[in-house]
């Protein structure tokens, strides 16, 4: 399953319905949204990580200090983009 902008108006909708208003609705959104992107695309495993992630990983600590691990990167850069999607299918439905 592909989240398209349908599914972002019909999960504002259900949001709405169940009494949501205002800010509720943009962060119900988003946080469904992210939820169903990551059933997607769960975030990566300690299996997935390569040499290159080790080697990526080495290299943020210098803009972020906080990663403890290759896997904790390579997650974090993915959780990165399900967010990031998750932006752009707001702005795609016109959801503010």
């Amino acid at each position: 399953m592909t989240v398209t902008v349908n599914d972002v108006l019909g999960l504002r909708d259900s949001l709405v319905a169940r009494g949501r208003t205002g800010a509720e609705v943009l962060m119900g959104l988003r946080a469904e949204l992210y939820a169903l992107l990551e059933l997607e695309s769960p975030l990566p495993t300690k299996s997935t990580v390569t040499v290159d992630h080790l080697v990526e990983a080495e290299n943020a600590r210098d803009a972020d200090p906080h990663f403890t691990s290759a896997h904790h990167y390579v997650q974090k850069k993915h959780a990165t983009a399900l967010w990031h999607r998750v932006d752009e299918l707001v702005e795609e439905a016109g959801v503010r």
